[in-house]
Order: C-alpha cells, then sequence, then structure tokens
C-alpha cells in the first residue's frame, strides 16, 4: 500500500513538472501584422455634414500581406465611436454594415501590401453612427491586439 502511495506521488509531482514546463514553453502570441492611424480631415463639423474618418493601414511584417479591402469590419477591424464615455448608437445602414458596403470607400477583390506600405482608405462615420447629438465624440479603431491613435471631433449644430 505505501508503495502504490509513494508511486503515486511522483507520477503527480512529474506530471506537475512537465505541466508547468510544457506552460512556459508555449509560443508567444501573434500580433496583428497591422498599424493604424486614423483622421479626419475637420476636428469640428456641422450636424448633417459627412465625417469621414482617413483610415491608415501599414504593414508592419517582412513579408507581405494579402489583403481583402471590401470592408473594415470583414478585415477584422472594429470602429468604437463614444460621446462622453459612451458608445454612440449605430444608424440603420451602421446595423448592416458590412453586408451594405457603407461607408468603406474603396475598389478591387483584393491588394498586396507590400512590407511597410501603407493602405489608405475612407469610411463615413456619419452614415453608421447616430451623430445627430452635438458635442464631441471619440474615435478609435481596433484590430486583434492593436488599437489606432484615438481622436475627438466635435458635431456643432
Amino acid at each position: 500500500m505505501k508503495k502504490i502511495v509513494k508511486t503515486s506521488v511522483v507520477l503527480i509531482l512529474l506530471a506537475l513538472v512537465y505541466l508547468s514546463t510544457a506552460r512556459s514553453q508555449a509560443p508567444a502570441p501573434v500580433p496583428c501584422p497591422y498599424t493604424l492611424t486614423i483622421k479626419t480631415d475637420k476636428q469640428a463639423v456641422t450636424w448633417g455634414e459627412p465625417l469621414l474618418l482617413h483610415v491608415a493601414i501599414k504593414n508592419a511584417t517582412a513579408e507581405k500581406l494579402l489583403m481583402v479591402p471590401y470592408d473594415i469590419k470583414e478585415m477584422g477591424f472594429v470602429v468604437d465611436v463614444t460621446q462622453g464615455g459612451s458608445p454612440v448608437i449605430l444608424t440603420e445602414h451602421g446595423k448592416a454594415w458590412p453586408h451594405s458596403r457603407v461607408g468603406w470607400t474603396g475598389s478591387g477583390p483584393f491588394t498586396q501590401l507590400e512590407p511597410g506600405a501603407v493602405f489608405n482608405r475612407k469610411i463615413n462615420i456619419s452614415d453608421l453612427y447616430d451623430l445627430t447629438s452635438p458635442g464631441k465624440y471619440s474615435i478609435q479603431l481596433h484590430c486583434a491586439d492593436i488599437s489606432s491613435n484615438a481622436i475627438t471631433v466635435e458635431i456643432i449644430p
């Protein structure tokens, strides 16, 4: 009986050593292969005026990347628009996006992005989000483990 207990304890200790070694050798998560930068032409727009968000997606790898530039959501990007820290609601077009292709201007089924090259597109934020309340709005773009710079735009009556 003592031999069985001793053997069990040894096996448990060996299993624990194996598991801790396996965890420490796990590969690091793969970072998003892009860097993101956003800007607008104006820091303040009049209510009802289109608010175009310029998106620069830079290939941060040493290899060519194949991109499907149809829609930013289909590419795994998320646009975050808030006012006073609260999320801004989507318009009807925004709720249908990406299938409606509203907001994303560009063409072509695929594009190859060379190392260090930048892919530029525009998103009409006012088509996607309800910007009818005057005030300041914060906008940021996210992809996997990275985020763009955050910008602030004011909607004036």
